[in-house]
């Protein structure tokens, strides 16, 4: 007989999984329907985004996958660069069962792939960015800076508003963990300003 523990994992991982789909799909369905604005950068130069998404332990360390959320603030450079910082925060516990909290705060830059100021429906991205991060009230805690680097994509919903999705690969040498890599997949809305 499989225990429960065991049981909400898998269900939870099914869950996470559906989640996923389903804001991919209403995403790339609103963008389909709403899609084909442009944002005027001159008018509208800030952002703030709401985020969220699991950081996945990819090397066997202290601690296990998180669910991560929070805001994010930048400013468009121009139509192919953006700048932005975030602070996301989320819970989970580490292998011997402690519960604990993650904190990153981080900075980024963002290279668009197409023009945003022309219509489209679809705007890949590539980015890169860095920052604190710590893993807080565990058995052990631990903090330092992690690098990342990843890709991702924003749907437009009409000129002001935004949807997104992102991964990106997450170096967490410099904390001193038994394990260094992580993957973190982030989706959410985008406001301009």
């Amino acid at each position: 007989m499989i225990n429960l523990v065991v049981w909400a994992g898998i269900i939870n991982k099914i869950q996470m999984k559906k989640i996923v789909q389903l804001v991919l799909v209403l995403i790339l369905a609103s963008g389909t329907a709403f899609g084909q604005e442009k944002v005027d950068f001159k008018k509208h130069p800030f952002y703030a985004d709401i985020i969220a998404g699991p950081y996945l332990m990819v090397d066997h360390h202290l601690y296990k996958s998180v669910f991560l959320k929070g805001p994010r603030v930048g400013y468009h450079v121009n139509s192919k660069f953006s700048l932005g910082i975030e602070y996301l925060v989320g819970q989970q516990h580490d292998i011997t069962g402690e519960l604990g909290t993650t904190h990153a705060a981080n900075g980024q830059v963002f290279y668009y792939l197409k023009d945003r100021s022309l219509p489209s429906k679809f705007y890949p991205y590539l980015l890169i960015g860095g920052g604190f991060m710590e893993f807080k009230d565990f058995s052990e805690d631990v903090y330092g800076l992690a690098f990342y680097g990843g890709a991702g994509f924003s749907c437009p919903f009409s000129y002001r508003i935004q949807g997104f999705a992102e991964s990106r690969y997450v170096n967490l040498g410099p904390l001193n963990l038994a394990g260094q890599n992580e993957l973190g997949v982030l989706w959410g809305l985008r406001v301009n300003f």
